[in-house]
């Protein structure tokens, strides 16, 4: 039996290949995260923890493969642990002096690494080059964003917590909703 503690079992099972993949994911898509935001300049990508959130990320997903007896796992197992690693380890951090203007004016700088692992949640389970117009007045899937980036930002987040909110969002209740429902 190989020694789970050097990590030399992960480049057996995953190859040095599809590591150096998922790392590079993950900067390109810090990277796009940045340039969409406009703070390149200001928020930088720590290679070293993207390099343990790979190795965190492939740990879990054997473990998880190896219990449930499966080949491979699903888009929103993937997106539930790389998010959650990325929400562990916070890969983004500024990198330069702010003042009080610039996070007032960019206030998710406070929270770099909760939107980042929204945006990396959202770019793989959704193209995000081609939006869907929703009717005047809808925001269920906005106010879903916000309320699993307060969970990043203050609840106890785990990857099957992360994974059962996925899982939610693409489910159809099947019934009606109804006109009154409680409140207090």
């Amino acid at each position: 039996m190989e020694n789970k503690y050097t990590y030399q079992y992960l480049i057996n099972e995953v190859t040095e290949d599809l590591l150096k993949e998922l790392q590079l994911l993950i900067l390109s898509t810090a990277e796009e995260f940045r340039k969409d935001r406009f703070i390149v300049e200001l928020v930088s990508v720590d290679e070293f923890l993207v390099n343990h959130i790979v190795v965190d990320f492939f740990a879990d997903v054997l473990r998880l493969k190896e219990f449930h007896k499966i080949e491979t796992i699903n888009y929103i197992k993937i997106a539930s642990y790389l998010s959650y690693w990325i929400y562990k380890r916070k890969p983004l951090y500024i990198s330069k002096q702010i003042d009080k203007n610039i996070i007032k004016d960019k206030p998710y700088l406070q929270s770099i690494n909760e939107w980042f692992c929204l945006f990396i949640i959202n770019s793989i389970l959704y193209d995000l080059y081609k939006p869907i117009f929703l009717p005047v007045g809808e925001k269920s899937f906005f106010n879903f964003q916000k309320l699993l980036w307060y969970n990043f930002c203050y609840r106890v987040v785990t990857p099957q917590l992360i994974e059962l909110a996925l899982v939610g969002v693409e489910t159809i209740a099947g019934y009606e909703k109804k006109d009154n429902p409680l409140s207090y």
